[in-house]
């Protein structure tokens, strides 16, 4: 991963916000899947994420 950014910065549970990833992934063919995982910075909350290249 390159960069992440979070809007707002902080988010309480429950709560909507917006997140951008920037990453170098390899080249994909149509219909791959892939996931990523991220945890805040206590490693306490974790957000899963599933993509099927379209």
């Amino acid at each position: 991963m390159l960069s992440v950014r979070m809007k707002p910065e902080h988010l309480a549970p429950g709560e909507a916000g917006q997140l951008v990833i920037e990453a170098v992934m390899p080249p994909l063919a149509r219909g791959n899947h892939f996931g990523l995982e991220l945890t805040d910075a206590s490693g306490q909350r974790l957000l899963s994420l599933e993509f099927t290249v379209n």
